[in-house]
Order: structure tokens, then sequence, then C-alpha cells
């Protein structure tokens, strides 16, 4: 699940969006199984923001809809509200979560946040929060060779596990 989180976050901060959902459609299967709960809202949670930012809005709302994310951490429920593009409540809750050094970060760099940035009411919620005007901080790009041998590895975890289970 790490392994597979880290990759698709990755393509997905890459712009490697096509292929981050390919990946997530297998993360959010029904019959795959996760080490917990955590890590399946992840990947669904992803699967959302990859449709989201290639445009596919209804398709990104019909797997949010599936959900009832009021019953999970302030973490999931502004992720939904972000994706659901209801920018008002996304900013009650950053307000919420107040001033955190760590959503500080995510703000700055997480792909979730990628169109909300741009907007004047995450701009202003922001510098409430922090008192201090935003600042994009650009990740990082993994080179694609490091994706694919991260990939390499999670295949080759995988194929460890099925001898074991033999």
């Amino acid at each position: 699940d790490e392994s597979l989180q880290n990759i698709t976050y990755e393509l997905l901060n890459n712009k490697q969006y096509k292929l981050a959902e390919t990946l997530l459609d297998f993360a959010t299967q029904k019959t795959t199984k996760h080490y917990d709960k955590q890590y399946e809202l992840v990947f669904i949670i992803n699967k959302a923001l990859s449709l989201h930012l290639q445009d596919k809005q209804s398709d990104c709302l019909s797997i949010l809809n599936e959900y009832d994310w009021s019953a999970y951490s302030i973490v999931y429920r502004l992720a939904k509200e972000v994706l659901s593009e209801q920018y008002d409540k996304a900013a009650i809750l950053m307000v919420e979560i107040g001033d955190d050094k760590n959503y500080k970060k995510k703000y700055q760099e997480w792909p979730l946040f990628r169109k909300f940035r741009n907007t004047e009411l995450f701009q202003n919620t922001f510098k409430s929060i922090f008192k201090e005007d935003f600042e994009y901080i650009e990740p990082q790009k993994t080179q694609f060779e490091d994706i694919i041998n991260e990939a390499k590895l999670f295949i080759e975890n995988i194929k460890e596990d099925k001898k074991i289970m033999i």
C-alpha cells in the first residue's frame, strides 16, 4: 500500500494523471485489500483527484458521492469539499484546522489544492490562518525512472507475497 500510494502521489505531482488513474483503478477495486482504512481512503481521494485534475468532474463527484465523508477525519472532509469545488466549505475546514504547520505545507504542495489555490478565497483564507501571503512551493519532480523503479519494487513485493501465500 505504501509503495502504491507513493507511486500514485508522484504521478499526480508530475501531472501524469491518466497513469495515476489507471493504478488507482486497481487500488480502489472492491476486491483489493488494504493494510488499513486510511490507505483505502487515500486511494479513493487520489482517484477522485486524478479525475478532477483531468477535468472529469462528473466522474470525480460520482466517486465521492459513494461515501459518507462526515464520518472521517477533517483531512478527508476537506479533500471531499475541495474536489467537489465547494470552496466555501473547504475554507471553513481550513480555518477549523488552524495554523498547523503540516497543513501549511500541504496547502503549498499537495496536488489536491492545485485548482483551489488559484482562488481569491483560498489566498485570503490562507493569509488569515498563517498571517502571511500564500506562496506556492513547486514540488520537486520525481524522475520518471524513479517512479518506474518504485513500481518494479512494488510488483516484486506482490510476487513475493504470493509466493508466501502458496
